[in-house]
């Protein structure tokens, strides 16, 4: 099965440092992770070290393990999606997963005219498109509020 790319940019009045910290940090994460399940988290294994896992959970502790394939602090963060979550614990493939198994999903940083642009990038597949264009739209939004407060 073909994955298809969702490509999102979005032109901050913040610094760098500022829109790596809301693309890894905690306090910053779970608020723009609501936009695709109100209550998900990040867990990374090894503060999102380039091949670290990475568990994308909800409140039920269902998600997705991700693997960084790279990270270069301000700059470029990469992770490749991996497995399935149920109950916290990392499923072995099946057919399904097997459909989406090594998307990428990818941000990344630039200065613009005093500005930061961020560039987001994540590979899914076509049936995931109707839910997932919309909440990454409202993510941008939450990551602009985020990056943009005072």
């Amino acid at each position: 099965m073909e994955l298809k790319l969702i490509q999102n940019s979005i032109l901050l009045d913040a610094g760098k440092q500022k829109v790596w910290d809301i693309l890894t940090k905690d306090e910053y994460t779970k608020q723009w992770y609501a936009a695709f399940s109100e209550g998900s988290y990040a867990e990374p294994l090894d503060d999102w070290k380039e091949g670290s896992k990475v568990y994308f959970k909800d409140t039920k502790g269902c998600g997705m393990v991700a693997t960084v394939v790279v990270n270069k602090p301000c700059d470029t963060l990469s992770l490749r999606h991996e497995a399935e979550l149920k109950d916290g614990q990392e499923q072995p493939s099946n057919e399904e997963t097997e459909k989406w198994q090594g998307a990428l999903e990818s941000y990344f940083i630039k200065e613009k005219d005093g500005k930061t642009e961020l560039y987001a990038e994540c590979q899914m597949l076509e049936s995931y498109l109707e839910f997932m264009l919309p909440s990454w739209e409202k993510a941008m939004v939450i990551i602009k509020e985020l990056a943009e407060a005072k």
